[in-house]
């Protein structure tokens, strides 16, 4: 049988990036919880994968910040701050605002007088970071509430 002289291109795929994301979304899903010290010998068996595209994978998700590196000491999911936990809170708001805001046009019923083109020219008018601000209380309202 002759070659063929045209053929399809090969789908090619890294070891080390078949590892990144499984890690990563074990990560983000909380199957490694954070704190979590990882060992190449489990991660490797685990994902079937030899060491080096496992220690590739590492080293791009520290990179990222998901996991933290001491050599010769641990390699562990990177543990959650509470003070990144409360700088989220607002991206959060922001993002609950909008899936909202684009909800309510495609959720209203027919009945519903305007409120939705107001609801979806609102969305693209105003910027997320714009929009869901969190409203710090003012001294006249906490002194009034404390009453």
């Amino acid at each position: 049988m002759p070659v063929p002289r045209e053929r399809d291109a090969v789908q090619r795929h890294l070891l080390r990036e078949t590892a990144y994301e499984t890690l990563c979304e074990a990560i983000v899903s909380g199957t490694l919880a954070p704190g979590e010290t990882l060992h190449d010998n489990e991660l490797c068996s685990w994902l079937g994968l030899s060491r080096t595209p496992v220690r590739g994978a590492l080293v791009r998700l520290q990179e990222e910040g998901l996991v933290e590196c001491a050599p010769q000491r641990f390699t562990r999911v990177t543990p959650v701050e509470v003070r990144d936990a409360r700088s989220l809170f607002p991206v959060l708001a922001t993002v609950h605002a909008l899936a909202t805001e684009l909800a309510v046009p495609c959720s209203a019923p027919a009945t519903t007088t305007g409120s939705a083109p107001r609801t979806t020219a609102t969305a693209r008018r105003w910027p997320p970071a714009t929009r869901a601000r969190p409203t710090r209380p003012t001294p006249a309202s906490t002194a009034s509430s404390s009453r």
